[in-house]
This record gives structure tokens, C-alpha cells and sequence, in this order.
């Protein structure tokens, strides 16, 4: 798996799954648990330099991928650069947004989460966004290469942000925290809040602005 430390949940749909409502143009949650239809998603809010690590990671579980075989030729001479099937937007300050998905094929597929005590969060708990986050995430290149889905597969939840409503999310434009040479991704100062009748440990943090960016993605 490949380990971003000091990154921001966006708009984080990960406490069920939820499954695509034309009706509502959007994603909701599923009626059924159990629904092999349905996923959980987030996007992941990066600097340049955790994205870069990113997309050299996705292109070595590509090569990977060609050399086991897993991906046949066709898919493999179809695709020149496996960052073509990531959804990446670069927002106004120039950080980037990425999304993840996972599909709900059984009991295991729903995404760890973690306190800053490293002990599992409650089932029913609810990722914010804007809740700066360390995650784990595993490369899935479905239909033997056809696509790629960005797994979250474990969160720690660092600071957990506060629920906001949706003007507010639709305002959201986070900056990504700063990554230290040594940072431990499971290491963090604690404090205890409480998010709705639950009470979570999680690390005090600040942001910080980002560093001046190019223009386009360069890589």
C-alpha cells in the first residue's frame, strides 16, 4: 500500500455505502449494506510533492501490474501513462484534489479508521471534510487495466475538522499540510473532542500556506 501523511479529506463518503441516484444527480446512501453496486469515496487533498510520490506509485503497480500479467497487452498498449485513469483537480491554490473509491464487494471492503490512539473508531463514525488525515491506499486496476480506482484502504484521523453545511463544503478550498522529513504516520499529539455523542482522540495541527506552485501539473 502507498501511505500519504498530512493530507485533507474531501468530501468523504466512507461511514456507508452509497450507490448513484439519478434521480437526485448524485451519490446517496444505499439502502442495502450489502449492495455490491454501491462504494465508499473520498477525495484526498495534496501538495505537489505528495502527488508526484502519488502518480510515480500508481506507475510502478502499472508496470507491476503489465509484468504479472494481471494487465493483458491490449489494456497495457492502450495506456501510455497509467495518470491518465486518475481523476486529479488542481484547485485555486494550487494543491490538488484526488479521488478514491472503493467498491462495496463484501463485509471488508469498508475503509479502517483510526484515533490518534491508534485504536479503530466507532463503526457509524463520520469522516469531516476538511479533517486532515493520514491514509493508506492500494491501487486496483479493474477490468485487467481498463481503469484505475485509488483504494483508501486505513484513515488516522489527525484533527478532525467540523461538520459544515453544504454551502460551506461547496466553498472548501483546503491547504494541504506540510510533510515533515521524519513524520511518523502514526504519531501525534492527542486531545479529545467530541463529534456528535461520540468522543474521538485526535492530534492538534495547523496549516500552513502552500509552497508556490507551477501554473500546470509538471509530471
Amino acid at each position: 500500500m502507498h501511505h500519504i501523511l498530512d493530507c485533507y479529506a474531501v468530501w468523504p463518503k466512507i461511514n456507508q455505502p452509497y450507490i448513484w441516484s439519478d434521480n437526485e444527480n448524485r451519490t446517496v446512501p444505499s439502502p442495502d449494506v450489502n449492495d455490491k453496486g454501491a462504494h465508499y469515496e473520498l477525495m484526498i487533498n495534496l501538495k505537489e510533492k505528495q502527488l508526484k510520490e502519488l502518480i510515480e506509485a500508481v506507475r510502478k503497480a502499472w508496470k507491476d501490474a503489465i509484468a504479472s500479467g494481471y494487465v493483458t497487452k491490449e489494456n497495457a498498449d492502450k495506456c501510455s501513462d497509467p495518470k491518465t485513469m486518475m481523476k486529479i483537480t488542481k484547485l485555486d491554490d494550487k494543491t490538488y484534489n484526488v479521488a478514491c473509491k472503493q467498491k462495496n464487494y463484501d463485509a471488508y471492503s469498508k475503509p479502517k479508521q483510526f484515533g490518534a490512539d491508534r485504536q479503530p473508531l466507532a463503526d457509524d463514525f463520520e469522516l469531516t471534510t476538511e479533517s486532515h488525515i493520514h491514509i493508506a491506499v492500494q491501487f486496483y486496476f479493474y477490468q485487467k487495466g481498463k481503469g484505475l480506482h485509488i483504494q483508501p484502504k486505513k484513515i488516522r484521523v489527525v484533527e478532525l475538522a467540523a461538520r459544515q453545511t453544504p454551502a460551506m463544503v461547496d466553498d472548501f478550498e483546503a491547504e494541504a499540510a506540510p510533510v515533515a522529513d521524519n513524520a511518523d504516520p502514526f504519531d501525534a499529539p492527542k486531545e479529545t473532542v467530541t463529534f456528535g455523542d461520540q468522543q474521538v482522540e485526535v492530534a492538534t495541527a495547523s496549516k500552513t500556506a502552500s509552497d508556490d506552485f507551477d501554473d500546470e501539473i509538471p509530471f
